[in-house]
């Protein structure tokens, strides 16, 4: 099986971050981003209480969701002033805040705790107790950076070696393989869920006209991602091709 190194990432700054996000949430994407913002809030309360709330719907009189947008902006503003994801910033706040929430009787943390005026403090204070947990570098970064609904290092390093793995069994069996074989043994992983559609995204035989079900991932991730994230899942493959101990080079040209 392929191995991963442990030193295998490094993080792209938080200056390269804070500029990525500043061109992809511009005015013509702006809403759309901060929809997002309001799912990944909604999933957060859900990871803590078990609830389903929609923070931002469009059956909302046209008040409300204003305000809403306002608020998620404000949220926006901060985690960009601040150089990390905005997923990130609102994990930061749910660890921060729930265990003396919780005592108070909430299950989750409301949204206007997430652009108080101690919020940015919050996160400070998040940064420091992460940096004072952890001995190594490397430890901090990937919990600082890691996420519930997306963790692009392991999603795509995980799929890459599970791929990998699949395609030394095949090719040992049927003796060479083809680009044709390789793109069906991918759907089929991909409907399977045995890779992610972050990697799918990624792939060599996505979003190139091979196969009509990775096309369809391809453009659905597209518009998903933004372009830090995009540009993560980049670096990331790269970073697994270099340094995972891929043996066989004419399969890793399918990786």
């Amino acid at each position: 099986m392929a191995e991963i190194s442990d030193k295998l990432f490094k993080h792209l700054d938080r200056e390269k971050e804070r500029e990525l996000m500043k061109s992809d949430f511009n005015a013509e994407n702006i809403e759309r981003a901060l929809i997002r913002i309001a799912a990944i809030y909604s999933d957060y309360v859900f990871l803590y209480s078990k609830q389903q709330i929609s923070f931002l719907t469009k059956r909302m009189n046209a008040k409300t969701r204003d305000k809403k947008l306002a608020q998620l902006k404000k949220l926006l503003n901060i985690a960009m002033d601040l150089g990390v994801s905005p997923e990130i910033y609102i994990k930061a706040q749910f660890e921060q805040q729930m265990g003396w929430l919780r005592k108070k009787g909430f299950t989750y943390v409301p949204f206007a705790n997430l652009i108080a005026d101690k919020a940015i403090e919050r996160f400070k204070e998040y940064e420091a107790r992460i940096n004072s947990s952890y001995s190594s570098k490397e430890a901090r970064r990937k919990e600082f950076y890691s996420t519930q609904t997306l963790d692009i290092e392991k999603s795509v390093a995980d799929s890459m070696v599970k791929l990998y793995d699949r395609l030394v069994l095949i090719d040992s069996s049927v003796g060479e393989l083809s680009k044709q074989i390789v793109v069906t043994e991918l759907v089929v992983m991909a409907k399977a869920a045995q890779v992610s559609n972050i990697y799918v995204y990624c792939s060599p035989l996505s979003g190139v006209g091979m196969h009509d079900y990775l096309d369809k991932i391809f453009d659905e991730m597209s518009e998903k991602l933004n372009d830090f994230e995009k540009e993560m899942i980049g670096h990331t493959r790269s970073k697994v091709l270099e340094s995972a101990k891929f043996s066989d080079e004419e399969i890793k040209k399918y990786i």
